[in-house]
This record gives structure tokens, sequence and C-alpha cells, in this order.
């Protein structure tokens, strides 16, 4: 398969809900969405909305294509942009084994008009830290841009993801 290009998020909880909540936003732009659970009982892509696919809690990967003709176009295709200037995506997901990450903050957290902000070195903390991450076409694109943005939107209503 042919590389695509990644975004992560960490994400203080499960994402699971956050994902679930991003294939049914996805399926009303994609009536014919299919999916790919890594670990379903069934080893084949999947309608999103006219069978329950599980979306596990804690890890999985999952490939998401708009409909059976870009499934079969993935493997030689890859993550590339088609005619639509649309593409596939996959969300993988797990719990993170840290409990301390070292960051660079790059955008004031404080957002304090009138101070200058110069990017600082952070220490983040805590447990149950999920690292989510998804691949893309081209981040270039307004098909992965407003991909990226939707995913953040999601996970952002459950708890602040912080993109690296």
């Amino acid at each position: 398969m042919i590389s695509g290009e990644d975004s992560v998020f960490l994400v203080a909880g499960s994402p699971a809900e956050a994902i679930r909540g991003f294939l049914s936003d996805l399926a009303s732009r994609w009536p014919e969405v299919r999916v790919w659970v890594d670990g379903s009982d069934d080893d084949s892509f999947r309608p999103w909305g006219s069978a329950p696919v599980v979306i596990p809690r804690d890890s999985s990967t999952i490939l998401i294509a708009r409909d059976e003709k870009m499934v079969a176009e993935w493997d030689d295709r890859g993550y590339t942009l088609d005619s639509s200037g649309e593409g596939p995506l996959q969300v993988i997901y797990e719990l993170a084994n840290w409990n301390s990450l070292n960051v660079k903050v790059l955008q004031d957290p404080m957002e304090q008009p009138g101070f200058r902000f110069e990017p600082y070195e952070a220490t983040l903390t805590g447990s149950g830290f999920y690292m989510v991450s998804l691949v893309t076409p081209p981040l270039e694109s307004e098909f992965s841009t407003e991909m990226i943005k939707k995913l953040r939107d999601f996970l952002a209503a459950g708890s602040p993801p912080v993109s690296i």
C-alpha cells in the first residue's frame, strides 16, 4: 500500500466515540462509505450505516473508503486523490505507553492578546492519553485539510487534543 500523510493527535481518554461520530458524519458526505476495522469478525470492508460496525475502545486500525471502487483501487493508487479530489483514509489509535512526554508548545495556550509568544519546551504528564493518527492523501489538498479539521473537532468535543 502506498504511504499517505500522518496527522497525529494526543487525546485524553478513549477516542472511540469521537471516531464513531467522525465516521457517521463522513457517511453524510459519502453515502456508500466502507470501513474495515482491525480485529473484527468479518475481514472485509463493510458499509458504515447498514450494519453495526464496532469501534473498539482501546485500540484499532480503521480503513475508510468512499465506495467499493475506492476500496478496489486502494492497493494500486494508495493515498492519492481521485478525479473527484478525494481519497481513502486510515485512523489508527492506541493507548499511549508513557505518563510523561516532552513537547514543544508552538501556539500560546493562554491566548493573551498584546503579549508576544515564543515557542517553548514543556512536559505533558498524566495517564489515559491516546495517540490518534489520521492518514490522508497529501496534506495540502482541500480534502485532507477538511478531514483533519473534522476529526480534530470530533476529538476536541470530548477532550482537547494536542496536534503534533
